[in-house]
């Protein structure tokens, strides 16, 4: 980071998912989806640029971010281990996380309890709140494959018994591989999850979070985040 950015922070590095469809993922390279326009549209009224770094890894994008290499992840949920190393904004706005399962093969549930003896897979480096992610640790069999064509594959071909996935990523998967027919969604969610940006703790652009905050308190307010997110919804 040069000095004249890390001195006045009037240019934010920002980084999301390549691929949580519509919350945050690439569209012809650019970074798109909720999240990172919410984030753009807040910028922009404090007067500061948004730069996207080069496509990354989940994990290696996180681990990029706890350094100070990018400043702010457009994107994800909370959880105590990332608390440590970001500091989160308020919420942008709420996700659904559900359970696939093949097509004939649906079973019951209610609670996390109805998973315990199934496998299962969910995205690499994924968090699904603290609950939950807790709740895996021990008691859960999760798989956690490079790709989301290679979790729906185990599904298909019934190596597990279940996908753990935010649902409108996961209908959006399932649309671009036409596999809507052979995929059932459970109707009870797992989470009900708050989406997030996280700003580095490694990074003194971590200072605007106030400013971001008040921004992002004004776009609720007069109803422009909601037409962000409105927009995607209609898109799916």
């Amino acid at each position: 980071m040069s000095a004249t950015h890390a001195d006045s922070c009037d240019v934010v590095t920002v980084n999301g998912s390549d691929v949580w469809q519509p919350v945050s993922y690439r569209d012809g390279g650019q970074l798109a989806g909720i999240a990172p326009d919410i984030l753009r549209r807040a910028f922009a009224e404090i007067g500061v640029a948004v730069e996207v770094a080069a496509p990354q890894p989940w994990k290696r994008l996180l681990d990029n971010a706890a350094l100070g290499a990018t400043d702010i992840v457009a994107g994800a949920y909370v959880n105590a281990e990332r608390a440590r190393k970001y500091h989160y904004s308020d919420a942008l706005f709420a996700d659904e996380v559900r359970i696939f399962v093949k097509k004939g093969r649906e079973f019951h549930y209610q609670t996390l309890d109805d998973l315990v003896g199934k496998s299962g897979a969910m995205p690499l480096g994924a968090s699904y709140g603290e609950a939950f992610d807790r709740y895996a640790d021990e008691h859960l069999q999760l798989y956690e494959p490079g790709s989301y064509p290679a979790m729906f594959q185990m599904l298909i071909t019934g190596r597990i018994d279940y996908v753990v996935l935010a649902h409108l990523d996961g209908v959006a998967e399932l649309r671009s591989t036409n596999l809507n027919s052979n995929i059932s969604i459970l109707p009870n969610p797992v989470a009900v999850n708050e989406v997030y940006a996280l700003f580095s703790k490694a990074s003194p652009c971590s200072g605007l979070l106030e400013r971001f905050n008040q921004r992002l308190h004004a776009l609720k307010e007069s109803g422009a985040m909601q037409q962000i997110v409105d927009g995607y919804l209609r898109s799916e």
